[in-house]
């Protein structure tokens, strides 16, 4: 078992890097960063990745998939900061706490509505809403929230 502050440790240094880079680092990159033999540090980012909420590897790798709220493979939901576009959010309701990460900074994020297949754009500035495209748009899900962790991969 991985060192409780090695955990935290690894846990900000992956949000870090997606902050930074817009995208995840390897097992290889954290090994680096925190002076680790890199089997240590896949193994600690394999004990971390099923205690973090919403966050997984892809199936069979040590590759990481999501992290909450960041996405590591496109999706719906396109993030740019004050013109800048790396980023892409793990889903509609993720997208929109990526504003915490980024004080002070306009943050759009530009969707496409699953229903009709029109745009969708969310202007937010440290978790309020500056902008709203169309103005009627809602946030919603088929999926009733107790059963939202239901379809996650397993490593």
């Amino acid at each position: 078992m991985a060192d409780v502050d090695l955990l935290q440790r690894l846990h900000e240094r992956v949000l870090r890097t997606f902050i930074d880079t817009g995208h995840a680092p390897t097992y290889l990159d954290l090994a680096r960063a925190e002076g680790l033999p890199p089997e240590e540090a896949r193994a600690a980012l394999r004990e971390l990745m099923p205690a973090a909420v919403a966050c997984w590897q892809y199936p069979g790798t040590d590759h990481i998939v999501s992290y909450a709220p960041f996405n590591n493979v496109p999706t719906w939901h396109r993030v740019t900061i004050e013109g800048d576009q790396k980023w892409t959010a793990q889903c509609g309701f993720e997208s929109l706490a990526i504003t915490h990460l980024f004080p002070g900074k306009e943050v759009t994020i530009d969707s496409i509505c699953r229903d009709c297949a029109e745009p969708v754009q969310v202007k937010m500035r440290d978790g309020k809403v500056v902008s709203l495209d169309p103005p009627e748009a809602v946030g919603h899900t088929k999926l009733p929230l107790a059963r939202w962790f239901d379809d996650l991969p397993t490593t």
